[in-house]
C-alpha cells in the first residue's frame, strides 16, 4: 500500500498554550470494526520524546493535553487495520499558541555565523520576556547595495544562505514573529565574508 497516496486530512482545529485538537477523515477502505488510529506527537526536532496514543474507530478528533507553550509539534495520525498494519499515514507541524497579544520583544536571539561565503542563522530561544516566537526573517543585501533578499523560517529551522560574494561587506536585518503574526523591532548587523 503506498501510505503517501492515502491522506487522512489531518488538520489542527484548535491550539491552545499547552494543547492541540486534532481531526482526521475515516480511512479509506476501512470499516468501523477493523480501524483504529494511532496519533503520536513529540516537540519538532526532538522525534525520540514522540508519544502515542491509540484511539477507537469511532472517535475522528483527539486532544493532546500538556504540551509546552511556544513550541512547534509534529503531530501524526497512523489508520491501523485490525493485524495493527497501517492503512494511511499523515503528519503536520503546529505551534502551540503563546496567548499573548503582543509582538515579540527585539529581536536578541538569533546567532549568525559566516563560514566563507556561506551564512547560517539559528534561533535559540522560542520565548522571550513572556513573548512567544514561532517564526524568524533575515534579510541580507551588499552593504552598498540596493537589493535586499528576505527569508523566513520557522523557529525550529536554521536559514543557510550560500554563495554570498567573497570579501564583501553585508548589511543583515533580522526580526521574529508571533503565531498571529505581530513582528518584533528589527535588528541590523553588519558582517563581512
Amino acid at each position: 500500500i503506498d501510505l503517501s497516496a492515502t491522506k487522512l486530512n489531518l488538520e489542527v482545529g484548535k491550539a491552545t498554550r499547552d494543547s492541540l485538537e486534532v481531526s482526521w477523515d475515516v480511512a479509506p477502505n476501512s470499516t468501523s470494526t477493523d480501524s483504529r488510529y494511532l496519533v503520536c506527537w513529540a516537540p519538532t526536532r526532538w522525534r525520540h520524546n514522540e508519544r502515542c496514543t491509540n484511539v477507537t474507530e469511532h472517535q475522528e478528533t483527539f486532544t493532546i493535553h500538556d504540551l509546552a507553550s511556544c513550541s512547534w509539534y509534529n503531530v501524526s495520525v497512523s489508520a491501523l487495520d485490525a493485524g495493527g498494519e497501517k492503512m494511511a499515514f499523515e503528519i503536520v507541524q503546529q505551534f502551540t499558541d503563546g496567548e499573548n497579544s503582543q509582538p515579540p520583544s527585539m529581536e536578541q536571539s538569533l546567532t549568525i555565523d559566516i563560514i566563507s561565503n556561506t551564512m547560517t542563522v539559528s534561533h535559540w530561544s522560542l520565548v522571550r520576556n513572556q513573548t512567544c516566537v514561532s517564526s524568524f526573517t533575515v534579510c541580507w543585501k551588499k552593504t552598498d547595495g540596493l537589493n535586499e533578499t528576505c527569508r523566513e523560517s520557522p523557529a525550529y529551522e536554521d536559514i543557510t544562505i550560500k554563495d554570498l560574494e567573497y570579501c564583501t561587506n553585508y548589511t543583515i536585518t533580522t526580526y521574529t514573529s508571533s503565531i498571529d503574526g505581530l513582528d518584533s523591532a528589527n535588528r541590523t548587523l553588519y558582517r563581512s565574508t
